[in-house]
């Protein structure tokens, strides 16, 4: 559940403001369900749009845009392809580690990059002090 969207200054648009905390996920295969709910209605659910982890396994925050599927008018148990868009910013976090291990990756290559130039400054200038 969450609070009532409030429309913005573009035509069909709703704004979503929420922070949503999850228990802990063991598979990068699982999927994020977003149900589109309208209280004056029956059945509520409106639409339902997903996101599949394994696309936000690098732990940064990612701003997309899905596309929602909407309840079928004919049939309440079925939904259709739209191209209604839900925008959302999210971010998957599963390990503390990770990011700080990709890090050190990166710092000791720099490291090792910036060891190879002082190393061959120093042959380069102990060769013009030779000759």
């Amino acid at each position: 559940t969450s609070k009532r969207g409030r429309p913005t200054r573009t035509k069909g648009e709703i704004d979503f403001e929420e922070l949503f905390t999850m228990a802990p996920i063991k598979s990068h295969k699982a999927d994020v369900f977003f149900d589109i709910m309208d209280s004056s209605t029956d059945p509520k659910r409106r639409g339902t749009a997903f996101l599949p982890l394994s696309k936000l396994e690098d732990q940064m925050i990612h701003q997309k845009a899905i596309f929602i599927s909407q309840r079928d008018p004919d049939n309440a148990t079925r939904f259709n392809p739209s191209e209604a868009k839900l925008k959302v910013k999210v971010q998957f976090k599963f390990s503390k580690i990770k990011p700080i291990k990709e890090r050190i990756a990166v710092l000791t290559k720099s490291q090792a990059a910036i060891e190879k130039q002082i190393t061959m400054a120093r042959l380069g200038k102990g060769r013009s002090d030779v000759a």
